[in-house]
């Protein structure tokens, strides 16, 4: 039911890397109180970047000492710094928020997998032919092949 809503709500959430874009949201969104219930509720914060708007937003909400779960979501995650601080802060100002992003330390995140390198089989590669060899293509239902 709740993976449906999800889908529903943010169907890119589909198309993101599990390993580098869900887990560590979902890990870091564990450790400031939100469960996977409010996660449903708002799947559009996977949407947001970790490292930009979602932990700086959270870990200052956590140094005011306000709960992570008393304001809502699509609030906390306000399309600008200054509606974030002005409307879902009641009116601290953007300057001290910004004075405390700048004392947190950088995100560590996964880096992405590289691309595997194929090893060469040894011999010749199984898809070769003379360059200047013509190749021709039989299609089922061609009029040059009877009965196939």
């Amino acid at each position: 039911k709740n993976v449906g809503r999800v889908v529903t709500m943010s169907p890119s959430i589909l198309t993101f890397d599990v390993a580098m874009q869900l887990v560590p949201k979902m890990r870091f969104l564990d450790k400031v109180g939100l469960t996977a219930y409010d996660m449903a509720n708002f799947p559009q914060l996977f949407n947001f970047p970790l490292d930009r708007i979602i932990r700086p937003r959270l870990l200052f909400l956590v140094y005011l000492r306000i709960p992570t779960i008393s304001k809502p979501l699509k609030y906390i995650l306000a399309p600008t710094d200054h509606d974030f601080c002005n409307i879902t802060l009641d009116g601290i100002t953007p300057d001290t928020y910004a004075k405390f992003v700048s004392t947190l330390p950088p995100m560590e995140l996964p880096e992405p997998p590289r691309p595997s390198k194929r090893v060469p089989l040894p011999g010749k590669p199984a898809l070769t032919r003379p360059e200047n060899e013509k190749v021709m293509l039989r299609v089922k239902g061609d009029a040059r092949l009877a009965g196939y």
